[in-house]
Formats: C-alpha cells, sequence, structure tokens
C-alpha cells in the first residue's frame, strides 16, 4: 500500500516535468514529451534483483523501456550498439 502511494507520487512529479518539457528519457536521453509515452523504468529489472522502490526508478519512453525489457543498463546499451553495427551504422 506505501509503496503504491509512493508509485503515484512520483508519477505526478514526473508528469509536471513532463508539463514542463524537462522530463527526459533515461535510457534514450530524449525528451518525453507526452504522458502517454512515459512508463517508470526500473534501472535494475526486479526480475534481476532490482528493488521496486524510488530509489530504482527513472522515466522513460514506453518503447524505450519495453525494448529494454529484463536487461540491465549496460547490456541494453550493448545491445543498442550491436544493433547499430548490424543496420550499417544507421540508427533505426
Amino acid at each position: 500500500m506505501i509503496m503504491e502511494a509512493s508509485k503515484k507520487k512520483w508519477k505526478k512529479v514526473y508528469h509536471e516535468q513532463i508539463k514542463m518539457g524537462i522530463c527526459y528519457c533515461y535510457l534514450c536521453g530524449r525528451l518525453i514529451e507526452s504522458k502517454d509515452d512515459f512508463s517508470i523504468e526500473h534501472r535494475c529489472p526486479t526480475s534481476r534483483g532490482g528493488y521496486n522502490t524510488p530509489a530504482n526508478w527513472s522515466p522513460a519512453h514506453k518503447s524505450c523501456n519495453n525494448e529494454k525489457g529484463a536487461l540491465t543498463y549496460e547490456e541494453y546499451r550493448e545491445w543498442q550498439r550491436l544493433e547499430y553495427l548490424r543496420n550499417g551504422g544507421k540508427i533505426k
């Protein structure tokens, strides 16, 4: 119950940042322009031992968060680098 209240509070904080144009995706670094394209990203996935607490949360685009899945941040960045190379140095 306490965690849900905390998560709601943090969502409100991130939504206010989105409105002000100062909320950036933890994964890609681009601006999150809409709360419809926003999710709370677990820096260390809960399936990999990460906690479901504010210290482990960051804002992210839904698509970036879905793409990362249960990878760690480092694994995700390496996956992106390999995808970039597979695509001949072109970003999708």
